[in-house]
């Protein structure tokens, strides 16, 4: 049997009817991209995104937004690097920025470089959500280097549901103690 619809489950439905009229509006994607991170799903995110980036590619807040789906999903990491590069340089100091730098680092076999940025950061000092993904980017830095058991003890502590839905498949990997298939 059928649950029945939650008000955003509905809003999602009618407003993804009303993309040929209203797709060039930033106001229109801004909605589409909250609703899909309320409904915590990865391919309404991404494409609400990449609308919002398309349509005002100078703002590095949607830039930065794209970017972090982008490394959520696995995908185009050398854009994810880019985009974050932009926005850490006009906001140096922001963590999450920094975190997903390291991330997309990672994603391109940089992991020298990728664990001195990531060694700069005080976990410690991290809101929840940021030190989720402080903890599985340093995870996927070890498993993507083969250190299945370092990667393990450091999702020990990840709350699955701060995590956007692809690094939530990433996770179910580690735990699961699936060796990487880039592992040298």
């Amino acid at each position: 049997m059928n649950q029945p619809w939650g008000f955003i489950e509905a809003a999602d439905f009618v407003l993804a009817k009303e993309s040929l009229t209203y797709g060039d509006r930033l106001s229109y994607w801004e909605v589409r991209y909250a609703i899909a991170q309320e409904l915590n799903m990865s391919s309404k995110m991404l494409a609400a995104a990449a609308a919002l980036h398309r349509l005002e590619p100078e703002n590095l807040q949607y830039g930065a937004d794209y970017a972090a789906v982008l490394l959520s999903e696995r995908l185009h990491a050398d854009v994810a690097m880019t985009l974050t590069y932009q926005a850490l340089l006009a906001a140096p100091s922001d963590r999450m920025l920094q975190i997903n730098y390291a991330h997309a680092l990672i994603l391109q076999d940089r992991f020298p470089e990728a664990l001195n940025l990531l060694k700069q950061i005080d976990a410690t000092l991290l809101n929840a959500t940021h030190q989720q993904a402080y903890y599985l980017a340093r995870s996927e830095l070890y498993y993507r280097n083969g250190q299945s058991e370092a990667a393990q003890r450091s999702a020990e502590s990840i709350i699955e549901e701060l995590l956007l839905p692809g690094d939530r498949e990433f996770l179910h990997l580690v735990r699961a103690g699936v060796e990487s298939p880039t592992a040298f």
